[in-house]
């Protein structure tokens, strides 16, 4: 059976692929190579698991988008959201309890610094050590609490608080386990942008791009494979601002206010996507070699490439190559 190949573009800000397996696991059938399928073959399972993570997607944007201003999260932080959904509070409980267990790398009001630094871009001036520490120390604190009832609850300036760095591994998390749920006994994948999550039988290869080189033709700079689990990658090639002829990279230091700079990328891989989402971003502000270590904490497989290109990994990272099918 062919692997089905879909995609729509527009969700989360980027093109999201769903595949449809099975990717079978050689062993179970070694006949099956799972070749990619053309998408306008028939398969109306494969079709309806597609159309339900694009579902479940947009659905969630909806919920968690920090442009829209009709969101749920934008209505909550306006007082204007009584009738909270469980995804919304659970999400907000989750990026909370990250912020407390990364003292503070992952930070939900990060929004706070990335405005001062497209306001920097604007004016063409780089901030102050000194104020950029100010205003790190200001958001140190969480602004929001969960009571008892598990809804969150404002306990402070909300306006710029933002799960940017979270939020979209979460999402894509769900909306694979929706898909396979739509289609039992078939290997799903769902990739947005380069938060992956494989759910169902077998496994899949990721390649991780070269963040010194972010070129389409360029060839990854390492494969893994990912079975039932997620993949992230966080760093500077594409996102970014230019300030008095300096490039600095779009992933903040939360703790300090300045972007980091020792890392061009940190892949992570983990039992789900949202987990890779946000200890990559905890990861990628540390320094270059100590970032693998840190993700290990976590229990998380690690590879960062420095500024410089040098290849940092823990061992969890090792001995991933293998699986049935490219994602």
């Amino acid at each position: 059976m062919c692997v089905q190949h879909f995609a729509r573009h527009g969700l989360l800000g980027t093109v999201v692929e769903v595949l449809v397996g099975p990717f079978t696991d050689p062993a179970e059938d070694p006949n099956d190579d799972d070749p990619v399928g053309d998408p306008a073959d028939e398969d109306p399972v494969a079709e309806r698991a597609a159309e339900v993570a694009f579902a479940t997607i947009a659905e969630l944007e909806s919920v968690f988008s920090a442009y829209d201003e009709a969101s749920d999260l934008q209505r909550w932080k306006r007082g204007q959201l009584t009738d909270l959904r469980s995804s919304f509070c659970q999400a907000m409980a989750d990026a909370l309890a990250w912020q407390e267990r990364s003292e503070g790398a992952f930070n939900p009001l990060i929004g706070v610094l990335t405005e001062r630094w497209r306001r920097a871009g604007e004016l063409g001036a780089v901030p102050s050590t000194d104020e950029l520490s100010h205003l790190a120390d200001t958001i140190r604190r969480p602004r929001f609490t969960i009571d008892d009832d598990g809804r969150p609850r404002p306990i402070g300036d909300v306006a710029l608080l933002n799960l940017n760095a979270f939020v979209k591994g979460w999402i894509v998390d769900r909306a694979a386990e929706a898909a396979l749920a739509a289609s039992p006994r078939r290997g799903v994948v769902v990739n947005a942008g380069g938060d992956l999550r494989h759910a169902g039988p077998g496994s899949v290869l990721a390649g991780v791009e070269n963040p010194l080189r972010p070129f389409d033709n360029e060839p990854p700079v390492a494969v893994v494979s990912i079975a039932r689990e997620g993949l992230a990658t966080s760093g500077r090639a594409r996102r970014g601002i230019h300030v008095a002829g300096r490039w600095f990279g779009h992933v903040i230091d939360a703790r300090t206010g300045w972007p980091a700079d020792a890392v061009a990328s940190v892949s992570v891989i983990a039992p789900e996507a949202a987990t890779a989402d946000v200890v990559a971003t905890i990861a990628g502000v540390e320094p270059a070699a100590l970032a693998p270590v840190r993700a290990a904490g976590f229990g998380t497989a690690c590879l960062v490439i420095a500024a410089t290109g040098d290849h940092h990994v823990n061992e969890a990272w090792a001995g991933r190559v293998g699986g049935a099918s490219e994602a």
